[in-house]
Order: structure tokens, then C-alpha cells, then sequence
């Protein structure tokens, strides 16, 4: 994953385990060092950074903002990954993108019937998303 905003750029390596509404999201940097370790489930979220602690929140997004200053859709990146609408927000749709939430998601690459390259936009930020795997 590429983050580029109009202040910064950074590249991590997601790894997201989703069940139902729960999940586990680990971000690492560079040669693989921990950046932040988020979860969610039915109580809320956590997120918990090396040498800094464990923070809870009831948003994802907002809680990986403030502790890393990192933007990123987590609510509903879970959808937009598979190529789908977060089913409780409206959206516009055409054939290779969709726009949700001020957000512009593209897709630019797919292996079979999943995505695999993936560009988010905004006006201050964009995010390049380029999965590895697929494990279901």
C-alpha cells in the first residue's frame, strides 16, 4: 500500500484478516518493522503502536488518523477492496470505479474475479493498493 499526500508519502504492507464485522489489520513499514496493530470487534476498535501504547475508539479511521496521522477508509475499505459499495452509504457507479464517501475508487487490475490493483483518491490524498493474496 502507497500513501501519497500533499505533505508526505509513505508505503506500508497491509495485512488484513476480516470476519463478519471483525477484523485485524497490521500495518508494516519498511524491512518489515511494526507501525500499528488495529482490530475491531462488537466492543470497538483498537489500535496498538510500538513503544506508544493501545488506544481505543468506536472509528477505525479516525483512530489510525490521530495515533499515525495515516488516512485511510478503514470502515469501508472492507467493501471497496472486493470491488463492492459500503452497503450503508450511497454511491455512483460505472464500470471501473466507483465514488462513495468524497472518495474516487478505481480499478485498475483484476486476477479472475478480484481486484488486485486499486487506486483511492481524494483531494488531499491518494492511496495505491496492490494485493499480493487472496486467501478466502
Amino acid at each position: 500500500m502507497g500513501i501519497r499526500t500533499t505533505e508526505d508519502a509513505a508505503s506500508f504492507s497491509l495485512t488484513w484478516v476480516q470476519q463478519a464485522a471483525s477484523y485485524d489489520i497490521r500495518l508494516t513499514g519498511t524491512l518489515g518493522v511494526p507501525v500499528a496493530h488495529l482490530y475491531a470487534d462488537e466492543n470497538g476498535v483498537t489500535i496498538e503502536l510500538p513503544s506508544k501504547g493501545k488506544y481505543e475508539a468506536f472509528s477505525a479511521s479516525d483512530l489510525l488518523f490521530e495515533h499515525t496521522g495515516l488516512v485511510l477508509p478503514v470502515e469501508s475499505l472492507r467493501f471497496w477492496v472486493r470491488g463492492n459499495p459500503d452497503p450503508d452509504l450511497t454511491f455512483e457507479r460505472d464500470q471501473s470505479t466507483l465514488i462513495q464517501s468524497g472518495w474516487k475508487i478505481e480499478y485498475l487490475e483484476y486476477e479472475g474475479p478480484d481486484p488486485v490493483r486499486i487506486r483511492l483518491t481524494k483531494p488531499e490524498v491518494r492511496i495505491m493498493l496492490v494485493v499480493k493474496a487472496w486467501i478466502y
